[in-house]
C-alpha cells in the first residue's frame, strides 16, 4: 500500500487522477440527492400532503429506533 504523500508532493498525473475520481464522486452523490428529491416530491403529491410533512416521517423514524 502507497504512503500518504503530502499534496504538494504529488506529480500532475496523481492529482488529475485525484480531481477526475473527486469529481465523479460528487456527480454521483449529485444524482443520488437528486433521486431522492424526486421520490421526495413525489410522495408528496401522491399523499396530497405538504413536502414539509414527508420530510418529518424520516425525522419520526430515527427517534423512534433510538428510544
Amino acid at each position: 500500500m502507497p504512503e500518504n504523500k503530502v499534496l504538494s508532493q504529488l506529480t500532475n498525473e496523481e492529482l488529475n487522477k485525484k480531481k477526475k475520481q473527486s469529481i465523479g464522486v460528487m456527480i454521483s452523490f449529485g444524482v443520488v440527492m437528486f433521486i431522492a428529491i424526486v421520490v421526495l416530491v413525489y410522495l408528496s403529491f401522491k399523499t396530497k400532503s405538504t413536502l414539509f410533512q414527508v420530510l418529518q416521517l424520516p425525522y419520526f423514524v430515527c427517534l423512534y429506533r433510538f428510544m
